[in-house]
């Protein structure tokens, strides 16, 4: 087993904070974000694992199968990528707009 601390890739922190989302009749997400510059850090879904900022790799390494087509991998870590940008952007505003009610 490996245990390691994670750390953001903008400015090299381990200071991160976990943001956990809930919504109703779905799956429990983790965004983690940089507590010292609030970059983006990765996101967390039971079955799905994306460190923004690295590589095709991070998607093979959480996947763990092998595929037939490069060009389809490429596509579903493409798709991936953006999903979680824009979740995560979405979830950064909602937060932002709940400490200002």
């Amino acid at each position: 087993m490996e245990v390691r601390h994670q750390t953001c890739l903008a400015c090299h922190s381990q200071e991160l904070e976990n943001i956990i989302v809930r919504d109703a009749g779905r799956t429990q997400s983790i965004f983690v974000r940089c507590a010292k510059c609030h970059e983006f850090v990765a996101r967390y879904i039971l079955k799905d694992y994306y460190h923004h900022g690295r590589t095709l790799d991070s998607l093979l390494q959480s996947t763990g199968q092998s595929v037939e087509s490069g060009r389809e991998m490429l596509h579903q870590f493409k798709e991936r990528e953006e999903t979680a940008r824009t979740q995560f952007e979405k979830m950064i505003q909602n937060l932002q707009d709940s400490r200002q009610s």
